[in-house]
């Protein structure tokens, strides 16, 4: 095994949840970017390549809902995750890269919104940590 899998391995098995999921956007948002760059390269095998490797990321987040922490967020989630494949889907079947643009908004939003509950948690002490944070998701496309 080279050491860079061993380091991306030795990574994942220490990383907390919110690692892992940020990790997961991110690779996402990754692999649109380089399915558009495909895209204007005329290079279809690799435009495919990477909005499927997307569609998989986009796949996983729905998978890690934990509806018994809170269904109506996860509900609402799992919407917005079914809308990104959506527009995925269509990307692959027109060609056109605004459907990705949209897609990468909508990823972009949700790992802001992570990004700043983790550190608001990590910003508060330990009997702080049990209060209560409201997440408002708002997309206009």
């Amino acid at each position: 095994m080279s050491s860079c899998y061993r380091y991306l391995e030795e990574t994942l098995m220490t990383a907390d949840r919110l690692e892992i999921l940020l990790q997961i956007y991110d690779g996402c948002i990754n692999f649109m970017h380089l399915a558009i760059a495909g895209l204007k390269k005329n290079d279809i095998p690799a435009f495919c390549k990477y909005l499927l490797k997307a569609q998989d990321c986009v796949v996983e987040l729905a998978n890690t809902l934990d509806y018994s922490v809170d269904p109506d967020l996860c509900d609402k989630l799992h919407k917005v995750y079914y809308a990104v494949l959506n527009l995925l889907t269509e990307a692959n079947l027109t060609k056109q890269e605004k459907y990705i643009l949209a897609s990468i908004k909508c990823i972009e939003k949700l790992a802001s919104a992570y990004r700043e509950v983790g550190a608001k948690f990590k910003n508060t002490s330990t009997e702080q940590s049990n209060d209560e944070i409201s997440l408002e998701f708002k997309f206009d496309f």
